[in-house]
């Protein structure tokens, strides 16, 4: 799933089943999507796609987020020390994420 308001979708192996999040029929395809799931990987650590993470959790699918900057949320709205406390508490929420180093 790649979220976000210009979300790109990289040709990466098994792209052909990813979906976009940008209104509200999105929405409506990945519920009827995850349906089913066991795992989910959410591109994009921003607001909604850690929002995303967190519901597709509480639904009880294993879900990780995978961001290509080194921070959640970066480079804006949250600086370093802001985002610092959110990536900390992921793993409390079972939720996996993976920043570039």
């Amino acid at each position: 799933m790649s979220t976000g308001a210009s979300a790109v979708v990289r040709p990466v192996p098994g792209v052909g089943r990813a979906l976009v999040l940008r209104d509200v029929e999105d929405v409506d395809r990945m519920v009827e999507a995850v349906a089913d799931a066991r795992s989910v990987v959410v591109v994009g650590a921003g607001f909604i796609g850690v929002e995303l993470a967190e519901n597709l959790v509480w639904r009880g699918i294993s879900t990780t987020v995978v961001e290509r900057g080194t921070q959640v949320a970066a480079p804006a709205p949250l600086d370093v020390e802001m985002a610092a406390p959110v990536a900390a508490e992921m793993p409390a929420n079972r939720l996996i994420s993976v920043c570039r180093r």
